[in-house]
């Protein structure tokens, strides 16, 4: 119906490009104008309370960009607003109905690996510190690697296994001081290119608070009531020399996923046979994939899908609400907080 932007050309240029025909500039007056069925929030965290909170006074069902918003107690009144006016809210997950997920949710499981008794998650992106400096470099805007990563491995391990975090403890690092500004971002498909050494020679260079690594312990109760530890392991400036996997680790083997956000494919090691082999992904699950070569755009589509399907009351696959980013944003604050750390004593009798 509409697209809302803060900056007149970039806004119009996307919204040409979707074929949106109406671009407004204030978004509160353009909610009241069109009503709209859904709201679709693409800002930075730090702008999702306001507008959640105006959208969901005016009746509007809610998909909300991650995180939640920019701090902890934002999260609850989120949740709160949407019990109270009993409409669909989505958290973006887009990964969230990727094959693997799918798959791994029905298929592999307690079947192939036996109970779960570990979990290990360990992702390095290599990312330049030369990126321009934007709202990821600033802790007030909702950014830094716990925000925008651990939230999608925090969704993906969760509902792979069904368990239920009931424990955590971590420490997250910041990694980088400063970063240099560049021309502004208003699409981060195109706009994330690190300057070159010449250009950051010259920019102006501004301070960055945001963590761009993290460590993140968890217990982890699964659906049968056993608990199963997990390891979530993250930097955006280090590079690994092995690939980024997800793995789950039971009694009878283990199943790995290579990759980011969107593993395309399983590993299956039978401990009894010790061999690794790779898991088919079923024909029915292929079958209904969106058909684009890019896995982001295919999440999208699958996303929206089940979003749109439950806000018509139709069945639908399940998928991240604002419970699951509530929940997110307290293990985050709990995790920078960094109140499980007990030094260790150099020798007996020393005090602490």
């Amino acid at each position: 119906m509409a697209l809302c932007g803060r900056t007149p050309e970039p806004a119009r240029v996307v919204a040409h490009k979707l074929g949106i025909a109406e671009v407004r500039f204030d978004w509160r007056s353009a909610l009241g104008e069109f009503r709209p069925d859904i709201v679709s929030i693409a800002t930075p965290a730090v702008a999702h309370a306001e507008i959640v909170a105006r959208a969901a006074a005016l009746g509007c069902h809610i998909a909300c960009e991650k995180a939640i918003g920019a701090e902890r107690n934002g999260g609850r009144a989120h949740v709160a607003r949407r019990r109270a006016c009993r409409r669909q809210t989505r958290l973006r997950g887009d990964e969230s109905l990727c094959p693997c997920r799918r798959t791994r949710a029905r298929a592999p499981g307690r079947r192939l690996i036996g109970q779960v008794q570990e979990i290990e998650c360990a992702h390095h992106f290599n990312t330049s510190p030369l990126l321009p400096y934007s709202w990821f470099h600033q802790l007030g805007q909702g950014g830094g690697a716990l925000y925008t990563d651990f939230t999608h491995f925090l969704d993906l391990v969760l509902s792979v296994s069904g368990g239920k975090v009931r424990a955590v403890c971590g420490a997250a690092r910041r990694l980088i001081e400063q970063a240099p500004v560049g021309a502004p971002i208003h699409d981060l498909r195109s706009g994330l290119i690190p300057l070159d050494p010449v250009q950051a020679e010259t920019a102006e260079w501004r301070g960055v608070d945001a963590d761009m690594g993290y460590t993140v312990m968890a217990q982890v109760q699964m659906p049968d009531g056993h608990m199963a530890s997990a390891l979530f392991q993250a930097s955006e400036m280090g590079k690994g020399a092995h690939p980024n996997a997800l793995t789950f680790y039971g009694r009878q083997g283990s199943l790995h996923l290579p990759g980011f956000f969107f593993p395309e494919t399983i590993s299956h090691f039978d401990r009894a046979r010790q061999n690794w082999e790779k898991v088919h992904l079923p024909e029915d699950i292929t079958r209904v994939l969106a058909q684009t070569e890019d896995p982001v755009q295919s999440g999208w589509h699958q996303l929206f899908g089940a979003f749109v399907a439950d806000v018509r009351g139709e069945a639908c696959a399940p998928y991240p609400t604002f419970y699951d980013g509530w929940m997110a944003n307290e293990i985050i604050d709990h995790v920078r907080s960094s109140r499980a750390w007990m030094p260790v004593l150099e020798r007996p009798g020393e005090s602490g």
